[in-house]
């Protein structure tokens, strides 16, 4: 039997009262529980200080001619996304886009792709997430839903997440002018290539519902 807190268990008991049809806000004061050990059940986990690990994060771009009048342009990033709470299951996380110069601004939301883990992924069906990216600034916005089972599987609890943190970025741009181009040659390429990185990103919202 997993121990909670008594405010985590007043929070449950709120959450788990038949009564309750809305979504609560989680409170404040969070348990303490170690979630780096990875001995934290789902639920007392996603009442812990937990943050999202994204890894291996990807960002390249090129725009290229091929004759002075023929562009090809685009941009790419991708990375591996986990939460403590969601055991065996990891997400692959990507999206491209054309949109000069930039190619990402925010405020578009892409959905990430959920996988199992070496570990199991029992919950791979209940856990859905997306991501936001702005070039210009290195943030990076995470939205993730989960469910645990693990207080009383009668009882799930339904969480919500939002957050996000600013990621910096190592790249190198390279551009090469082909000043003698001929037809069949490349006339001018820009290609921008980032250096792997690593991060967290802690919540800053979050709620629940039984």
């Amino acid at each position: 039997m997993i121990l909670l807190s008594p405010l985590n268990l007043l929070s449950l008991a709120l959450l788990l009262s038949p009564s309750t049809a809305s979504t609560l806000p989680l409170l404040q004061k969070r348990d303490n529980c170690t979630v780096s050990t990875g001995k934290c059940g789902c639920s007392r986990a996603s009442f812990s200080d937990w943050q999202w690990q994204l890894t291996d994060f990807d960002f390249h771009s090129s725009i290229i001619f091929s004759t002075p009048s023929h562009q090809i342009d685009g941009g790419w990033v991708s990375f591996s996304l986990k939460h403590p709470a969601v055991k065996g299951v990891d997400f692959d996380c990507e999206a491209s886009s054309t949109q000069l110069q930039d190619f990402f601004y925010g405020g578009v939301w892409y959905p990430c792709e959920a996988k199992a883990s070496e570990t199991g992924g029992e919950e791979l069906g209940k856990t859905k997430a997306s991501f936001m990216f702005d070039r210009s600034t290195g943030m990076v916005n995470v939205s993730q839903s989960w469910v645990c089972r693990d207080q009383d599987p009668r009882y799930p609890i339904s969480f919500k997440a939002l957050g996000g943190g600013h990621l910096k970025l190592s790249c190198n741009e390279t551009k090469f002018q082909n000043l003698d181009w001929t037809p069949g040659q490349t006339y001018s390429s820009d290609i921008v290539q980032c250096a792997l990185a690593n991060a967290t990103i802690p919540p800053s919202e979050q709620s629940a519902v039984a």
